[in-house]
């Protein structure tokens, strides 16, 4: 099958490097209904709007980890402003649609943990744009992109903001940004509706930002009241987890003893599938910490079927492991 020009409009020019993203996303809902958005509230400034701002997503991770205001910290000091900031929910819907191109070869492990991570609280959504004395050739999405770093911790180097911030965890990685404007513009129609996105619009194209920095504050504060505080740490999740193992079932139990293997294979280092160990616990309605089911799966999980490329890789991101989930 042929996609071309009988399926959708024309790609708009210069919003992506690569050309099987732009064949993909002229078929793409999520990314018309953005770009459309954007153009009936910025007529053609859409195509500069697209390239001047960019979204950084905290994800549950870093609010549990209690990482925003280092990220906050981070953006000035290398050239970026937060404009405006939104709470929400992701959703499973709206995770499988983020990394849509991404996870066409995902094994089914690693989708349900990434499903109960984006569920497990409020994610916040900033806005941002490269400060104009540090304006480069490149797009915000795409110097953002390049500047945090790898998902993949062994791939981290000095100066990256997830070097910084310390994660130990493909999964876990704190934060999503979009590579390019392109993925901005869909992203925003993903996590935003139309109403959002319109009146999004708008205050971005105000010189002043959309939020103070006592406001930005205040909404990290609410975030983390609404999130448990976790360390993220495998070896302290695996302590209280066994714990609770020891205290849910009977010395006799067969149950403990496949529940404390489980635990100590993941202690080793070996290969362990983190629905077993969590089954097993919840047949018994053992009561535990859900950052902690989260934390074990986060470091446990085989992440992708052997031998399979991601439909679509950023040729800058092939080496840093896309934080696809």
């Amino acid at each position: 099958m042929l996609l071309d020009g009988r399926y959708a409009p024309s790609f708009p020019d210069a919003l992506t490097e690569m050309d099987s993203k732009a064949l993909l996303y002229a078929l793409d809902p999520y990314f018309w209904e953005g770009w459309e958005d954007l153009t009936a509230v910025v007529g053609t400034a859409a195509y500069e709007l697209a390239h001047t701002y960019s979204l950084v997503l905290l994800r549950p991770d870093s609010l549990a980890a209690r990482k925003a205001e280092a990220v906050l910290d981070w953006l000035p000091d290398n050239g970026f402003v937060v404009v405006d900031c939104i709470s929400l929910g992701v959703d499973r819907h709206q995770v499988r649609a983020l990394w849509q191109y991404q996870w066409n070869n995902a094994i089914r492990e690693r989708k349900e943990a990434c499903d109960a991570l984006m569920q497990s609280g409020p994610s916040l959504l900033l806005i941002i744009r490269s400060d104009t004395a540090s304006v480069l050739p490149d797009s915000t999405a795409a110097r953002f992109a390049r500047l945090k770093g790898a998902a993949d911790p062994a791939l981290r180097r000095p100066g990256d903001l997830r070097l910084r911030l310390g994660h130990k965890s493909r999964m876990l990685s704190y934060l999503h940004s979009p590579d390019e404007p392109a993925d901005f513009v869909r992203e925003l129609a993903i996590l935003l509706d139309s109403a959002q996105r319109r009146v999004l619009g708008k205050k971005i194209t105000c010189v002043a930002p959309a939020v103070t920095s006592q406001q930005l504050a205040g909404m990290v504060a609410s975030a983390y009241s609404q999130t448990a505080h976790n360390a993220l740490d495998l070896a302290a999740s695996l302590d209280r987890i066994q714990a609770v193992a020891l205290s849910a079932t009977e010395p006799t139990d067969r149950d403990r003893l496949s529940l404390l293997c489980l635990i100590d294979k993941a202690r080793r280092g070996e290969r362990v599938d983190w629905r077993d160990l969590f089954s097993l616990l919840d047949m018994r309605d053992a009561a535990y910490e859900p950052w902690d089911r989260i934390t074990i799966a986060g470091h446990l999980i085989a992440m992708d079927l052997p031998g399979k490329q991601n439909v679509l890789a950023h040729p800058a991101s092939r080496v840093a492991r896309r934080d696809a989930g």
